[in-house]
């Protein structure tokens, strides 16, 4: 965003996700910021990325500042502010006996899935990639589905992850068109579905599917011509969730680009512990930091 008033020095340009441009127009952008640099001198930059993302090279001038976690104090207020009493109440005391909740309850994007999930069960095994299945589960659950009420939740989560991994795999880089979301939707509707719509076809069903994932979930979004995830994290949850549901070595194939890193850790977050332990080992030899993460 920018956020203009009088005169350069308050003037902020923000970009957000560098991480998330591909590889190859990261040095255009570097580019296009030195002409906006040069044009307004006093102007306040604030660039952001992932650590996998961040090209040390391309922004050496630039000062380096690390987004550290919340105080769990915070954290703590953040539920309780935010959440039923006696949910909140379960989540403060599942956060106090887990080393492993309290880190997640130090992230904003973990933080705001359990203050929605309202769910939460004290005997539940919780990750990020648990917590968004959750939330994805409990917000596609509680929605009605006008234009293709026909589609179960585990059918209408089982395509929009199979159309997630398709366009991932085509560009994760970027949006697509609504055509090309169509078709991957199209080609991923559920066993048996030409009994249920009446006389439609594939695209026409796809349409309707498509239309009710805008209106009713707030999971992808559109503005006419392009389609996209609302947030990164749940583009590549369900890219995970296409991977469990395929052979490991789909997994391994793709376990060397860099843009996959997250998709693999949901992954393994969502696997069984066994398979989990056996996909760590298996990209060990070609990708041992991605192993380790």
């Amino acid at each position: 965003f920018v956020q203009y008033q009088s005169d350069d020095s308050d003037l902020l340009l923000f970009i957000d996700g560098v991480d998330e441009i591909r590889q190859q127009d990261r040095r255009r952008l570097r580019q296009l910021i030195r002409a906006f640099e040069i044009e307004f001198p006093e102007c306040r930059l604030v660039i952001t990325s992932r650590p996998n993302g961040w090209d040390a090279s391309l922004w050496s001038d630039f000062d380096k500042y690390s987004i550290e976690p919340l105080e769990l104090s915070a954290s703590v207020d953040y539920l309780r502010s935010n959440t039923p009493a006696s949910i909140g109440q379960t989540l403060v005391s599942m956060i106090n006996r887990s080393e492993h909740l309290r880190e997640l309850a130090r992230i904003p994007f973990t933080l705001t899935l359990m203050t929605a999930y309202e769910g939460l069960r004290e005997d539940q095994r919780l990750n990020r990639a648990t917590l968004i299945q959750a939330c994805l589960t409990s917000l596609l659950s509680r929605r009605v589905f006008t234009q293709a009420p026909w589609l179960s939740v585990d059918e209408m989560r089982r395509a929009l992850s199979a159309v997630a991994f398709r366009l991932f795999r085509l560009d994760p880089t970027r949006p697509h068109s609504e055509s090309e979301f169509l078709f991957a939707l199209a080609e991923n509707l559920p066993p048996n579905w030409t009994n249920r719509v009446g006389g439609l076809n594939r695209q026409e069903v796809a349409m309707l599917i498509l239309d009710d994932l805008l209106d009713a979930t707030g999971l992808i979004q559109s503005d006419g011509d392009e389609v996209e995830f609302a947030h990164r994290s749940i583009w590549e949850f369900l890219v995970a969730r296409s991977l469990l549901d395929a052979d490991d070595a789909v997994a391994l194939e793709v376990a060397q680009s860099p843009l996959w890193e997250e998709p693999i850790r949901l992954l393994l977050g969502l696997a069984p512990d066994e398979r989990a332990r056996k996909l760590a080992e298996a990209i060990w030899p070609s990708n041992p930091g991605l192993s380790l993460r």
